[in-house]
């Protein structure tokens, strides 16, 4: 079973996926999905990427989705086309998971994305800030330049985006690589879930935020409630799939996320009925002694802190 890439030429994540196969000599079949005709909301496609976003990539038993970036520019041209069609709220992660995984798999050698730990913790810092970044058109500034926290240094190596100091803790002081598997398909699916993290899951989280410390909202828009229960959907479809975030054990991509949602638990609690395994997996995790001991304090200081500024 060859490469098939499920693509939209009108995405520049799609055109990215399509230059590393050219670069790494992958032949694929190229799908072209039909957005206007709601294409990508069919239960086939459904099945194999339950954002209903594209590029998505398939390689034999292996499904890795990522983003459709400008989907409202994307919208606006299709407009322009003719006809109505449905307009559902596309989600915007990224198309590095796959470029990472064509590298891995079908580079010639390591020099597109770099084995040695510390260069290759720098390309995925680089791969978080245009997923998270860039793309939002945040501004810049020495140490760290999006004068963002939280930034890691060790010795001599400086690195900014939680994702990215996950990914290098794990391979340079965890006892095995169950954290971040070194297995290409198996760390593919946890870097897909870190770029979903910080593309959908956390911008959801951020939006409210923004609006209440910067903008002086005293209550939370039912539309930003509506995103984050967007986002729990999409996690309770993930899990639906697997025991853990990534796999069927414990990976760096669940603590990333479980940082995220217990933090939006505080202002929108999770529906079990609604949403069983997600409601199952975060209680399992908040059990845990790093999760007390590391989070549970911080996002519950989130909660009071959100709810007092609205208060006051």
């Amino acid at each position: 079973m060859g490469v098939k890439l499920y693509a939209l030429d009108l995405s520049p994540p799609v055109r990215a996926c399509m230059m590393a196969c050219g670069i790494f000599n992958v032949p694929f079949e190229k799908i072209i999905v039909n957005v206007k005709a709601g294409e990508n909301l069919t239960p086939e496609f459904l099945k194999k990427n339950p954002l209903h976003t594209i590029p998505v990539l398939e390689d034999g038993d292996l499904i890795i989705h990522d983003r459709f970036v400008d989907i409202h520019t994307i919208y606006v041209i299709l407009d322009k086309m003719g006809g109505s069609f449905n307009k559902p709220r596309l989600a915007q992660v990224s198309s590095h998971a796959i470029l990472t995984y064509l590298a891995d798999t079908y580079g010639k050698d390591d020099s597109w994305y770099p084995k040695d730990v510390k260069k290759r913790t720098l390309v995925n810092q680089k791969l978080f800030f245009n997923a998270a970044v860039l793309f939002q058109k945040l501004r810049n500034i020495t140490k760290n330049p999006l004068h963002t926290i939280p930034v890691l240094e060790d010795g001599d190596l400086i690195v900014h985006d939680s994702h990215a100091i996950l990914g290098y803790l794990a391979d340079t002081y965890g006892k095995d690589d169950s954290w971040y598997p070194k297995d290409v398909k198996q760390r593919t699916l946890v870097n897909q879930k870190l770029f979903f993290n910080v593309a959908i899951v956390f911008q959801k989280l951020r939006n409210i935020t923004f609006n209440v410390l910067l903008k002086g909202k005293k209550t939370i828009e039912q539309e930003l409630l509506d995103d984050v229960a967007e986002g729990y959907a999409f996690i309770e479809a993930f899990l639906s799939r697997t025991k853990y975030i990534a796999g069927d054990h414990v990976t760096i991509a669940d603590l990333s996320i479980l940082s995220t949602v217990s933090t939006q638990e505080q202002i929108l609690p999770i529906d079990v009925q609604k949403y069983p395994k997600l409601k199952s997996w975060l209680e399992e995790l908040k059990a845990t002694p790093y999760c007390k001991k590391y989070n549970e304090e911080g996002a519950n200081a989130w909660g009071a802190f959100i709810r007092n500024c609205m208060a006051s």
